[in-house]
């Protein structure tokens, strides 16, 4: 990494996916190089740019999962800088329920003061440098009437899965990134999470909207990312700097049987479900339907039972 750099305001991320458990694609010390992102990412807020307490700004999904282990708990704790302004992604949230953030690992941290952050969407002015303006996932909406009460650049922290260029798949109907940047003119940048590529738009008076992708490379469709944080300076563009990683670390086996699982949950929840059958006939419909093996069945059915036992 370079060393010495003046004037950097934020660190940026998105999508780290904290777990402890090894995707199957990964052949390497999975857990441990998690370990050394957030060692990077903690050394890059922390003076080796030659600037101490870099702010740090989290587009949701810290978590893999919502009911992360003392394990992760520990991990994050001990390894986050120490300014951290962070939204919630749907793993984050119990059953993708904002309602339910207090049943969260994301919570704990937010109450033991290891994240700036709050149960509705929320600003935070950073000294004189900028403000952050934050909407959990499912509040993005909300954003559109925010008005900036300063006179500061103000950032927008959302959780949305977008995209720029050709879509995700042929019935996808969201706006793109470019369409989300003109329909919020008041934020001078927009970081968006939940879609783990990195891609960017930027309009004529030089507002961008930011995909940082994601830090951990668990699927085979991410074999070809760089994970990176970005380092923003008011005025100017992000800067990416990459993590330095290992090649030929991913197997030839992806965690389900070459599904794109986060493409594949959102095509579930875009398809028709009948109001009068009960859930599990409305998901078994849905996956007679799309054809899913017997692996893709077993792995949601684990989901659901683990679930079962965070509500006793």
């Amino acid at each position: 990494m370079r060393t010495k750099k003046t004037n950097v305001a934020a660190v940026i991320v998105a999508d780290l996916h904290l777990r402890d458990s090894v995707p199957d694609c990964r052949t390497d010390a999975f857990l441990e190089k998690q370990a050394y992102k957030l060692d990077f990412i903690r050394q890059a807020c922390g003076g080796i740019l030659g600037q101490p307490d870099i702010p740090l700004l989290i587009a949701g999904d810290l978590f893999h999962h919502w009911r992360p282990s003392p394990f992760l708990l520990s991990m994050a704790i001990q390894s986050l800088p120490k300014k951290v302004y962070a939204i919630t992604g749907q793993h984050d949230l119990p059953y993708h329920n904002l309602n339910l953030i207090q049943q969260s690992g994301f919570y704990t941290l937010m109450k033991a003061g290891i994240l700036k952050s709050s149960t509705n969407p929320f600003f935070f002015a950073e000294e004189e440098k900028f403000c952050v303006a934050g909407f959990h996932y499912g509040q993005h909406q909300r954003a559109l009437s925010f008005k900036n009460p300063t006179e500061k650049p103000l950032i927008g922290l959302f959780h949305l899965f977008t995209y720029q260029g050709t879509k995700p798949w042929p019935s996808f109907t969201r706006p793109d990134a470019s369409a989300i940047l003109k329909s919020l003119p008041q934020f001078d940048l927009l970081i968006i999470g939940d879609n783990h590529q990195v891609f960017e738009a930027i309009d004529k008076s030089g507002r961008m909207l930011l995909s940082p992708g994601c830090m951990m490379r668990q699927s085979l469709a991410a074999r070809e990312h760089k994970p990176s944080i970005w380092l923003w300076i008011p005025g100017q563009e992000p800067e990416r700097i990459p993590i330095p990683i290992q090649e030929n670390i991913m197997a030839d086996v992806d965690h389900v049987a070459g599904y794109d699982m986060e493409a594949y949950a959102q095509k579930l929840g875009d398809s028709f479900l009948s109001h009068k059958l009960s859930f599990n006939d409305n998901l078994n419909a849905v996956l007679d339907e799309a054809e899913a093996n017997e692996r893709i069945r077993q792995i949601i059915a684990r989901s659901m039972e683990g679930n079962k036992e965070g509500n006793k």
